[in-house]
């Protein structure tokens, strides 16, 4: 979350709840999880903005139909981003907070698009053609990343911006395939570095095996040990 000491996540597992609600904890785990955003409805996502004042959440209406929302902190009123008919999913704000990347099938298949945040009526932009998920903004806010989808061969892709007082997509690019690569609807399977130069990504499961995010603390030391130097 925006104080960096803390963790912002979706939970179903406290009882004696049975719909999944926003909670957050320190990240150190000192302190019990406090119940964040409680609603009668499923919720699926939780993303917050890095100002600290709002949190999007994606609410599940029913199965294969989901809706977006916002809430500032501190208020019990939220406000519909991208509610309607079609389903719509993984928010992505960008650094600044002034926009918004979803994902929507309003079209007949689900491609990227991006809205102006919190007005979301002054404007959309359609930013993936022939399929698109996963957004994933630059923390530059420079750049916006996303996945094709439904390609023969899906693709790591990255599409420039202009923002300000309006929003200017640029031209496409596609970086690398996804073969070996995890890929998914509702959940980013990547991250992009602070330098914007490097991603984290998943690798594709092979048949039943499960797989795990192995993180290596003191990355350095170890490779400088007996067993990095073999």
């Amino acid at each position: 979350m925006a104080d960096g000491r803390s963790v912002g996540y979706v939970s179903q597992a406290i009882a004696p709840r049975s719909n999944r609600d926003v909670y957050h904890r320190p990240a150190d785990g000192s302190r019990a999880p406090t119940l964040l955003l409680d609603l009668d409805e499923n919720i699926d996502r939780a993303v917050f903005s890095r100002d600290g004042t709002w949190i999007l959440y994606q609410l599940v209406r029913s199965p294969g139909l989901r809706d977006l929302f916002a809430r500032r902190f501190g208020t019990d009123t939220s406000i519909a981003l991208a509610a309607s008919r079609a389903d719509e999913v993984a928010p992505a704000l960008s650094p600044d907070g002034h926009w918004l990347a979803y994902v929507s099938n309003e079209s007949g298949g689900f491609e990227v698009y991006v809205r102006p945040f919190p007005n979301i009526a002054d404007g959309r932009w359609q930013i993936s053609i022939s399929g698109g998920m996963e957004p994933v903004w630059a923390n530059s806010g420079r750049e916006l990343f996303y996945r094709t989808m439904g390609a023969a061969t899906d693709s790591q892709m990255v599409i420039a911006v202009t923002t300000g007082k309006s929003f200017v997509p640029g031209t496409r690019k596609a970086l690398f395939p996804l073969i070996r690569y995890a890929t998914n609807l509702i959940y980013p399977q990547y991250a992009v570095a602070p330098d914007d130069r490097r991603f984290v990504m998943l690798r594709a499961s092979e048949g039943n095996r499960v797989e795990q995010l192995v993180v290596v603390e003191n990355f350095f030391e170890v490779l400088r040990g007996p067993a990095g130097r073999r």
